[in-house]
């Protein structure tokens, strides 16, 4: 009888904290409701389904858990998922031809992981990906289960967005033989990035004390302080060796399920190894004692060299991958010279070594162009944003439009001017009308919904409706803001033609004036004719 000693080696990581704890970004959803199939047909709960909501951003992979699987002829069972959006993976069909599962066992689909056989007299659990036989059994899966064609991976599920509800079928392919059941549901896990790197896993195993050489395979099991199983068996097939020592990566594929790390407390993990390797699955596992408590490690508060680092004061380049050709060791943003980027004291400086405020830029002598740029990545139209100190002194927050520059300008009294040059302005005629945009315009006192305070001014809707140059904006994605400079110029129109009005009735009223003199004086020669002709006169 082989007589294995097993001595573990792992690396310097937590297996606790690091990798086998379930990733962050990972969300796992679940329905516990038990799953029976009747020999031969459709489960009775048909599908079983799964609400998923709040899962934002890119899904990198999902992962299907179904904690206790028995049934004894996994060959009969057949699993399909159907996502929210109307795509369907099965999941295994026709895989472990004769093999008896009666005391349940753990399944993972994962992408990644290897395929289930075909046929085996061991139908083991652990992570596979999805995998369908087909040719021996004509049935397929009963309505209303959808039909063909299926995706052959999980992957092909991720379109678009994942929240909705997901569906698994459950069916018996055929009537010879037993009942399916999954008596503890199922689970979907959505992972986002790398969520399940695996942990480096460094052991050594001897034979009667002879170093092993060759294949093994190897199970791994996470044990509570009870020795109770917790979550899934993590298998690892085909696993080199050599001179006994041999590494492998556990929980790479998430193999111990989502629940394994969801209650704190001591956990301890057993190893079991099948030597040689058995791809049927045929053989027996030998269960290695005893366990290896899984324990906290001390971290690196420092580094004095790096080829990954997340967080160092200095670390040399040689080693790392990505740096461009241009960076040398003697290269650092923050070198303390004028051009640099400077921290002293709590503030940062660009080009200057003494930084007087929090932030604090200098461009260098006059001439030297923007302070801050700001520039869209659009091909057309391009668009610029900017501040400067002018040459000239004044504070400028310039915009560019296609190569066209237009500045608002704070000079040295404190006043605000903007662009108004002729050579950035074509097409030129009078405004007209002024005065009567001006009389649509309705001023409005107010108070602000943010601070309650009083203020006075215009509606940008209602403006729009006469003046649409003086708003901007989208009401549909933004606040509307009207141009008061814009209102200005209006202004100035409504005067001028007021003006015009008024100069034009002074016209009026002076020739009216002018006719009633004249009738005056007229008036007066005849009243002056009548009394020098007297009493008796005869009239001409």
């Amino acid at each position: 009888m082989n007589n294995y000693q097993f001595v573990l080696r792992m690396f310097v990581y937590s297996l606790v904290c690091c990798i086998l704890a379930a990733p962050a970004a990972a969300q796992t959803f679940s329905n516990p409701a038990p799953i029976n199939t009747p020999n031969g047909g459709a489960a009775d709960l048909y599908p079983s389904p799964i609400s998923v909501s709040g899962v934002s951003g890119p899904v990198s992979a999902i992962v299907v858990s179904i904690p206790s699987f028995a049934t004894f002829d996994a060959g009969q069972a057949a699993l399909m998922l159907v996502s929210p959006s109307g795509g369907k993976v099965v999941l295994m069909r026709e895989c472990g031809i004769s093999s008896n599962v009666s005391g349940g066992i753990g399944i993972t689909f994962n992408d990644l992981g290897p395929a289930l056989s075909r046929l085996t007299s061991n139908f083991v659990g652990g992570t596979f990906r999805p995998t369908v036989y087909s040719g021996i059994f004509s049935l397929g899966f009963p309505s209303p289960a959808p039909e063909g064609p299926y995706a052959t991976t999980l992957g092909a599920l991720i379109t678009g967005d994942v929240n909705g509800t997901w569906s698994l079928y459950v069916a018996d392919l055929f009537s010879s033989c037993c009942p399916t059941s999954l008596p503890a549901g199922w689970q979907i896990t959505f992972l986002a990035g790398i969520d399940a790197v695996g942990v480096p896993f460094q052991g050594k195993l001897e034979n009667d004390g002879s170093p092993v050489n060759g294949v093994v395979d190897l199970r791994f099991r996470l044990l509570d302080a009870s020795g109770n199983a917790v979550g899934l068996p993590c298998n690892k097939s085909a696993v080199p060796v050599s001179a006994g020592v041999f590494t492998t990566n556990l929980n790479q594929l998430g193999e111990f399920g989502p629940a394994a790390f969801q209650t704190p407390g001591y956990l301890a993990i057993e190893t079991s190894v099948r030597n040689p390797a058995d791809p049927t699955n045929s053989a027996p596992f030998v269960t290695l004692s005893p366990s290896t408590p899984l324990a906290m490690v001390p971290f690196s508060q420092s580094s004095r060299a790096a080829t990954f680092a997340s967080q160092a004061d200095s670390v040399p380049w040689t080693g790392i991958t990505g740096v461009p050709a241009s960076v040398s060791e003697a290269f650092s943003p923050w070198a303390a010279a004028t051009g640099g980027i400077n921290y002293a004291g709590g503030r940062v400086g660009i080009g200057t070594a003494a930084p007087a405020t929090a932030l604090h830029l200098n461009t260098g002598p006059v001439g030297s162009g923007w302070q801050l740029q700001l520039t869209n990545s659009a091909a057309a139209p391009t668009f610029e944003s900017g501040m400067r100190t002018s040459d000239a002194g004044f504070f400028e927050i310039t915009n560019r439009i296609n190569g066209f520059t237009k500045v608002a300008r704070l000079d040295n009294t404190g006043a605000w001017t903007a662009a108004s040059d002729a050579r950035l302005k074509a097409d030129l005629s009078p405004f007209g009308d002024a005065l009567e945009a001006a009389m649509r315009v309705r001023p409005v006192r107010f108070k602000w919904i943010g601070d309650g305070k009083d203020d006075f001014g215009v509606i940008a809707q209602e403006l729009r409706s006469v003046l649409p140059e003086a708003v901007t904006g989208d009401e549909s994605k933004d606040s509307l803001t009207a141009n008061y400079s814009k209102l200005a110029v209006v202004a100035i129109g409504a005067i001028q033609e007021q003006q015009a009005q008024i100069i034009s009735l002074r016209e009026q009223n002076n020739a009216k004036q002018r006719a009633i003199e004249e009738l005056r004086a007229r008036l007066e020669r005849l009243e002056r004719a009548v009394e020098q002709s007297g009493p008796g006169a005869t009239r001409p």
